[in-house]
């Protein structure tokens, strides 16, 4: 038994899932950007949620956010809890959203990652995605990030 499950977040994740960002990233997202994210009706969240007997105690282990316009998916952000990782969540959530949009009419994919991020880079590449260029000081503390893309092939 995996001990969690994936559903669309609401609203009411969004201190949870500002948490989270914050014990995964050296420039989290804040509480701000995460209200602004959900506010934007072509924006959606999924997350990965510990289960448990007490549904008011439940912890978000993993979220994956996108948006998607005109056949193309823009992936937003996405993160893990570091105890969780390699459990398969950030798979899950990935080949889930890449289903639920390419059965919406998306054809192509987008995303950044750090260039030092080797375990994203390699779950993104064995779901297709290829780094077609660099973005130089992209992130606040002046690393670069990888522009990844992955077109749907008939």
């Amino acid at each position: 038994m995996k001990g969690y499950y994936i559903r669309e977040a609401t609203k009411a994740d969004i201190p949870k899932i500002a948490e989270l960002e914050k014990l995964c990233f050296p420039d989290p997202w804040t509480l701000e950007m995460f209200e602004s994210e959900f506010n934007n009706p072509l924006v959606r969240y999924f997350v990965a949620e510990l289960e448990s007997d007490d549904e008011s105690r439940n912890e978000i282990v993993g979220q994956f956010g996108f948006l998607c316009v005109a056949g193309e998916c823009h992936i937003n952000n996405v993160a893990v809890h570091p105890d969780y990782r390699k459990d398969g969540i950030g798979s899950e959530l990935l080949e889930l959203v890449l289903n639920i949009t390419e059965e919406e009419g998306v054809s192509y994919w987008t995303l950044e990652t750090r260039v030092t991020n080797n375990p994203a880079i390699g779950l993104y590449q064995k779901y297709g995605f290829e780094i077609v260029g660099e973005r130089p000081n992209y992130y606040d503390d002046g690393t670069s990030a990888n522009l990844m893309t992955r077109e749907k092939h008939e």
